[in-house]
Formats: structure tokens, sequence, C-alpha cells
């Protein structure tokens, strides 16, 4: 049977219970947390076990208690750079456990160093002059690289996180030779709260600047006199110069650096130079020491081209001959003439001569005259008188050939019929049976038979 107490009673019942659950929390153990500072970490480390770690247990026993636990900040979280950050944890126990109800809470710092970030200025190697006011003129904060923003998917830090952009500067301009090195600096180093900046300074080194001449094509004829060398040229691009844009003085000069040296456009040809092809190139003598030193120098040599001069070989006496057969020839010889197109001044060669002798500085080798048999026949056709076989001195004429002529004409020839006498009475006798002389045997040649 169940008794059922009145509503007085029900109420004092509830009323003793509540109190000896009062009197049993007061008497129940502590949830204590056990959680010390944690080891400094670095910008851009999440918070993680490693820094979350703290431990709960019953203050009684010492047993490890369950419940619910959260940190704040959480795990996962990257903090700023800065000392004595605080670490939150709130921690509720479950029941059952022998310990008092309600949530404990507890508070640890920790110090977060900045993170190394490495600056460097930019290098370079701009040319002498302008290229070096050039690169000074143009250095800025974008030129600057950055080693070690933290980019993590979470944080992704780039020059935008500097709170001080840089600034850099060059002690340099115009002037600096080459082959100089001057630190690129910073007149303004950059700051970021998170980083610790290393700044690197970067290195110019100025690089030499291009010179380039350019000279033109030249030709003579072998013992003409070539334009003359052109010496400490004075303005405009020099006797031998190419036409513009190139030059034969130099592009690529700085300032008044042209000024500074003596320029010479010079070749080795002469009125007696050998008939081929030589440079015309340009000599550089610098009347301001090391101003030369600067200049990457190009060359691009002209040319200077000896051509062959026409030496003409006239067989003598010219105009064509005309003998009897057998007749005495006439006295063939040979001249040269060396062509003045263009004047030939080589002081000491004969300009014409006797092509059948050796000359100096004309024929190495002499002509040989060529002749028609002594006993040529009688001829409507005129035989040629030719020369051959001379060489002209160094390969420096082409050699031009003139011939004559000789016509053999018939000679007389005197015939006489012989005397015949007949008896009267006899019929007259044959002609095949009459006999000719030949009353002037001088006019027979070269063995010629009368019959």
């Amino acid at each position: 049977m169940k008794l059922k107490p009145s509503g007085g009673c029900r109420t004092f019942l509830a009323a003793f219970v509540a109190t000896l659950a009062s009197v049993a929390q007061l008497f129940a153990a502590d949830a204590v947390i056990t959680w010390n500072n944690p080891a400094d970490i670095v910008y851009g480390t999440g918070l993680s076990s490693t820094q979350l770690n703290a431990a709960f247990t019953n203050s009684d026993t010492g047993a490890q208690l369950s419940g619910t636990v959260i940190y704040t900040p959480s795990a996962g979280t990257y903090l700023n750079a800065g000392s004595q950050q605080a670490l939150k944890v709130t921690f509720t126990p479950s029941g059952g456990q022998g310990v008092g109800g309600g949530s404990v809470n507890k508070t640890v710092f920790v110090n977060v160093s900045q993170a190394a970030l490495t600056a460097t200025a930019p290098s370079g190697t701009p040319e002498y002059g302008d290229g070096v006011a050039a690169f000074k003129a143009g250095l800025k904060a974008d030129d600057v690289t950055y080693t070690g923003f933290v980019s993590n998917g979470v944080i992704t830090d780039s020059k935008a996180s500097l709170s001080v952009v840089p600034t850099l500067k060059l002690e340099a301009d115009a002037t600096t030779k080459a082959g100089t090195s001057k630190p690129v600096l910073f007149d303004v180093k950059p700051l970021a709260s998170n980083y610790s900046i290393t700044t690197e300074n970067g290195t110019m080194t100025v690089s030499k600047k291009s010179l380039v001449f350019t000279l033109s094509a030249f030709n003579k004829e072998y013992g003409e006199t070539p334009v003359a060398n052109d010496n400490n040229i004075a303005a405009g691009s020099g006797a031998f110069g190419a036409a513009a844009p190139a030059s034969g003085t130099g592009i690529g000069w700085q300032g008044t650096d042209r000024d500074k040296v003596t320029i010479s456009q010079v070749h080795s040809v002469k009125a007696d130079t050998s008939v081929g092809t030589y440079d015309i190139t340009v000599s550089l003598s610098a009347a301001t020491a090391g101003v030369l030193d600067n200049y990457d120098v190009q060359i691009n040599n002209g040319s200077y081209t000896v051509n062959k001069r026409t030496l003409t070989i006239t067989v003598t006496p010219g105009g064509g001959s005309a003998i009897l057969y057998g007749g005495k020839f006439p006295a063939f010889g040979a001249s040269y003439v060396i062509d003045e197109v263009t004047p030939f001044s080589i002081p000491d060669v004969v300009k014409n001569g006797d092509a059948l002798k050796t000359a100096k500085g004309v024929l190495d080798v002499a002509e040989t005259l060529s002749l028609p048999a002594a006993n040529s026949a009688a001829s409507a056709k005129a035989y040629d008188v030719t020369t051959s076989g001379a060489t002209a001195f160094g390969g420096n004429y082409t050699i031009v050939r003139v011939k004559d002529t000789l016509t053999v004409n018939k000679a007389p020839l005197t015939i006489k019929a012989l005397d015949r006498t007949k008896i009267t009475g006899v019929a007259l006798p044959g002609i095949g049976s009459l006999q000719i002389s030949f009353p002037d045997t001088s006019q027979l040649k070269f063995g010629d038979v009368a019959s």
C-alpha cells in the first residue's frame, strides 16, 4: 500500500531533499585546472594542443575529470606578435564525478614573437652615364623584395602588411665610372608590427656603355692615290664614316666624352698597294685618361678595295701591214701602256714601254710575239700577229692584248715561151709541145720549182 502525503507534507519533503543536496554540494571536492604559461611562439604559429593543454582533476582524489572545455581564443587562432597575451579556458565538469557543479576557468599568458623577414634592396648593372642616372631615379619601394612573409592559407601577408614603406638611396650619378660598385641603401627602413625585419643592401655595378663606330666601303685602281687617313676628326663623321644613322665617329658617347678623345679613321692602303681588300678602321686615343675605360667599343670596319688596272699590250707597227709572197716581214714589236682613266701615281714605274721586255712594276715576264710562218701563202685573208705569255707585276693588272695583221699578196712571176722552128710543109707543133722558161729565177721563193 502506498502512503500519499498530504500537500503540506509534500512541500516539507521537497525542501528537505533540497537542503540535503545543498549540504552535499557544500562538502563536494573541487574541479582543479592545471595549466602553465605556454612556451613562446612565433607569429604565424596557430594555437594548438601544444598551447591549449589544460588538465582537469578532482581536488580530493586527483582523478581526471571529463566535461565541457572551451578555450578562448580557440585552437587554430593566429595571434599577432605581442607579449603576455591571455589564453583562457572554461571547464564545466560532467555530473557524478564527486566534484561540485558549475564551471571553473583559468587564464595563462603566451608571448608571440615577431617573425623574421628579410628585405633586400634591388641590384643592377646599368650602363655608364645616363643608364646610371635612370637606374637611380627609378629606385622605388616596389623594387624591394621580401623573404619570410607568412602565407599559410589563413594569413597571407605581403608588402601591404608594412606599416612603414621603405625608401632607397644610391650615391652614384652619370659620372660614376664603369666597373664601380655602389651599395643600394635603405634610406628609410620598412616596419611591420608582426615582423622583425632585417635589411640587405643591393649592389649597383656600372657596366660599360656601348660605343659603335661604322665605316663605309671604298675602292680604287692599283696605282691610284687613295683617300688619305682622316686623323683627329674634329667634326662630322669623318672621311670614311658611314651615312646616318650610323657614324664613323661613334654612337653612344656620354656627355662631353667625345671631346676628350682623339678619333682617327685609318687604313694601310697606298698608291702601290697590291690588289686586294683592306680594312678601314678607327684609332682612338684618350686625351683624358680613363675615358675610354667606360665604353665597350665596337668597330664595324670599312673596306678599301684595290682593283686591277688595265694594261694594254699592242702589236706594233699596228694598222695592218702587207707584203708580197716571199717578201720581208715588217719589224713587228709590242708595246705596253698603263691605262690612266684614273691617275697612275707610282713614281718609279714607267707607264709605257716595250712589252717584249720585263719592266719593273709592270711585267714580271715579258710578252712573246707570234708571227705567221715566213712561207705563208698569199691569201685574201690577213694573218694575225699576236702576243702572249706576259705576266703582270703582282697580278695588279688586267692585260688587254691588241693584235696586228699581215696581208700576204701574190708575188710577180715572169714566164717566157721558148723559140721554136718548123720545116716548111710540116704541120705546126701542138700547144702541149711548146716549152716555157722562167727568165728571173730569183722570183721563185722558198725552194719553189718551175715546172
